[in-house]
């Protein structure tokens, strides 16, 4: 598998990351998990091409790909994509993609596009949704390790607080 993440929300991105590194059987991880700069993209595709010490998945990230510092020599790099085994789990990660660039059409061609993009701050109600969906991933999580979790009321978003300097 072949993948392609990108945007400027680096938290969700390496929350994607975490996702495939714990499909890696954790006493493999040192010969299954590899990361590369993207200067050294030949030897992350040498890597990513060869079979797995293990027989299981492998993980292969490829860092800071902007791909406009990729030229010809990296095009034809690229061109052994097809030949990455299914059990290879192949990951670009960039900020920032020029989609015109004839590289990025080479490569999402044979990859999953994955764009994580910052949540504007006047858009409410994708924050909300976020929210919910970090809420409901604590609540599987707790639920896992038999933990109650209970709601607090905060006050409202204008600012009110449950602060009451009564209280004891």
């Amino acid at each position: 598998m072949i993948v392609l993440l990108t945007g400027d929300d680096q938290h969700a991105i390496q929350e994607q990351l975490n996702q495939y590194k714990a499909e890696i059987d954790a006493q493999w991880l040192t010969l299954c998990y590899h990361r590369f700069p993207a200067d050294h993209l030949d030897r992350a595709i040498s890597v990513a091409r060869t079979r797995s010490f293990t027989g299981g998945k492998k993980l292969v990230i490829v860092e800071n790909c902007h791909l406009k510092q990729w030229g010809d020599t990296e095009l034809s790099t690229l061109q052994q994509l097809v030949q990455v085994p299914e059990f290879t789990i192949l990951v670009f990660v960039a900020t920032n993609l020029d989609k015109r660039l004839k590289i990025y059409k080479h490569i999402v061609k044979y990859a999953k596009l994955f764009e994580f993009p910052l949540i504007p701050v006047w858009r409410t109600d994708l924050i909300e949704k976020a929210l919910a969906k970090l809420a409901a991933g604590i609540a599987t999580q707790a639920k896992k390790i038999k933990l109650v979790l209970s709601t607090v009321t905060l006050g409202s978003i204008n600012g009110d607080c449950c602060y009451s300097p009564n209280a004891v």
